[in-house]
């Protein structure tokens, strides 16, 4: 079992690795995915697999750290931030798998990165111990680097051409876990912000998954033994979703830290006297600190209260 973990100890972790982060990130943009160089050392530091459980190998951090984390590298580069927040936090998907299939894909010395995506759903065929599966999903971040892929399908009865539903009469939700191998990447990220995401759509067409890597999405879904820690009761949105605002805080602090930087030696057009001198300016600035610093309070007096 792995040894607990203290924010701090993070923190500086992300502080180490942010020389290579600033070496890629333009490089990163450009080619439209992370590098190869910052995806190893996010991996080394632990950070994909800070919510995965410590009997796994993980690092299981309380969720005001993951946030923590996760604005400190958005703070260094903002598609790198957006992709360890999808990385980072789809294993919490794994809690509803069967124990042989959680460990499969995130036993001790998996080096597992995880990806996805929820929309559009794609297909799931009852098929001998499992589904047979086919769909395509857009803005899949992160997919370029991962090693499994998770998707969210509705359940169809062979010939059918509307899903199936549950008894309150709503299309019932799979989510299915897929190896790389069986996935294919569409080049279709070409955008003027966060390229290096890799946001790309993936296409799934014909792959048989075994029951233990698919579980239902529905309320109250049972979890496996390696899950049953009182984190693991914090709300599903709240691993898988919420964490967004923390990248948005992160790259706002950035561009603070830039605009501070630039200020102490830029010279407006038609003034005399450096940036960091002018009333307006100083105004202007301080405006944007409270309004990044109360957003954050805020988060985080949340996240706390949950």
């Amino acid at each position: 079992m792995a040894h607990a973990v203290t924010c701090e100890d993070l923190l500086a972790r992300v502080q180490q690795l942010a020389p290579v982060i600033h070496a890629h990130a333009d490089h990163g943009e450009r080619e439209r995915h992370l590098m190869d160089p910052v995806v190893e050392a996010l991996q080394n530091a632990g950070l994909y697999h800070m919510l995965v459980p410590r009997t796994l190998g993980g690092l299981q951090v309380d969720p005001l750290t993951l946030y923590h984390v996760v604005e400190a590298v958005a703070r260094i580069d903002g598609s790198t931030g957006w992709c360890l927040f999808i990385n980072g936090c789809a294993p919490i998907s794994a809690a509803f798998l069967r124990d042989d299939a959680a460990e499969a894909i995130y036993g001790p010395g998996a080096r597992t990165i995880m990806s996805g995506a929820v929309f559009p759903f794609g297909r799931a065929f009852p098929h001998a111990g499992g589904y047979r599966v086919s769909g395509r999903w857009a803005y899949a971040s992160g997919c370029w680097h991962s090693t499994w892929y998770l998707a969210f399908c509705h359940i169809y009865a062979d010939g059918a051409t509307a899903p199936r539903a549950d008894p309150t009469g709503k299309p019932e939700v799979v989510v299915v876990h897929v190896p790389r191998a069986q996935i294919q990447i569409l080049d279709t990220w070409d955008v003027s912000g966060l390229a290096a995401t890799g946001s790309h759509d993936v296409v799934v067409e014909e792959v048989c998954v075994p029951d233990a890597f698919v579980w239902p999405l529905v309320p109250r879904a049972p979890k496996g033994s390696h899950f049953g820690d009182p984190l693991y009761r914090f709300p599903f949105a709240g691993f898988f979703s919420w964490p967004m605002a923390a990248v948005a805080l992160g790259i706002a602090q950035g561009a603070i830290d830039e605009i501070t930087q630039v200020s102490l030696h830029k010279t407006p057009r038609q003034t005399t006297g450096t940036l960091r001198e002018q009333p307006l300016f100083q105004m202007q600035l301080a405006q944007a600190v409270a309004l990044v610093r109360s957003a954050r309070a805020w988060l985080h007096a949340v996240i706390t209260t949950v």
